[in-house]
């Protein structure tokens, strides 16, 4: 059974949604009865620059509660989430 949960959007999501989509990045928060998780959204693209400009000054890149999408949109964030919580949010670590 899929535990309960709920996706925190920041509050501006829904009127900047394109921009965010377009920027390739959004944080967000999941909620669930037993834990509250940070979630890192990005995209292929964005992701990679992130990478690129990082790996330029250091060597490695730890990365936590992270989520590759396709499209940092509502419906592909939701999609995501879903697939989580079908795994009981075994990937995501507290916090």
């Amino acid at each position: 059974m899929r535990p309960e949960y709920r996706i925190e959007f920041p509050r501006e999501f829904a009127d900047v949604e394109w921009e965010v989509e377009a920027k390739g990045f959004l944080p967000i928060k999941v909620h669930t009865p037993a834990a509250e998780y940070r979630v890192d959204v990005y995209d292929r693209t964005r992701l990679r620059q992130d990478l690129d400009l990082r790996l330029a000054g250091e060597p490695s890149v730890p990365f936590a509660n992270l989520i590759v999408v396709e499209r940092v949109t509502r419906d592909h964030i939701e999609s995501a989430v879903e697939h989580l919580a079908d795994r009981d949010f075994i990937d995501l670590a507290r916090g």
